[in-house]
């Protein structure tokens, strides 16, 4: 008996992920960005890589990180919510880091959320006690299976300096990192 039999048999439930597989995943970013930033948008190697996670996320979120003004926040805050919304009928939660310590009750219930530009929350405190919230929200996440789709400017580095290797680890676990890289295209 391998260990997934022994657990069905014992009754004990690992995580309720969140599966996409979504075929039309390069098409439907094409039109976002075109929607977003007109004819003349410019595709870069990265959106590849979301394509792919959209068109099978087998179960974990994403980590989009590196470069400024390379397109993360506008698809993980902007068309990620549509796909969420028209495709999965499900809320697509999205938050600031800045605003993790208000509402980090509201991400913990479960649905899909994005948290845009982690690693510029402030300190939080409840009670008189310093509570790491982005820390919080990663464990939470990899126990229950909620789907996270993360953006941030740090590198890898610097998230293990900031959050500790733990963290990180679980990171790597539960989402699916994308590196972008390059000029910014803002203009």
């Amino acid at each position: 008996m391998n260990i997934d039999e022994f657990l069905k048999v014992k009754g004990i439930d690992g995580p309720e992920k969140q599966y996409i597989q979504f075929d039309d995943a390069v098409n439907f970013l094409h039109r976002g960005l075109k929607y977003y930033l007109g004819e003349n948008y410019k595709w870069l190697p990265e959106y590849n890589q979301i394509a792919d996670w959209l068109k099978d996320n087998d179960g974990k979120g994403l980590l989009c990180l590196g470069d400024c003004g390379r397109g993360k926040t506008l698809i993980c805050h902007n068309i990620l919510k549509v796909y969420f919304s028209y495709y999965e009928m499900l809320n697509y939660l999205r938050f600031d880091a800045v605003d993790l310590g208000k509402n980090l009750e509201i991400i913990k219930e479960g649905c899909p959320t994005l948290v845009d530009d982690f690693g510029t929350e402030m300190p939080y405190s409840m009670y008189g006690m310093k509570r790491e919230c982005f820390s919080e929200i990663v464990d939470h996440a990899e126990k229950t299976g909620q789907l996270l789709v993360l953006t941030t400017n740090l590198s890898i580095d610097q998230i293990i300096e900031r959050y500790g290797q733990r963290t990180f680890d679980r990171l790597r676990a539960i989402t699916r990192l994308v590196v972008f890289s390059g000029e910014s295209m803002r203009k």
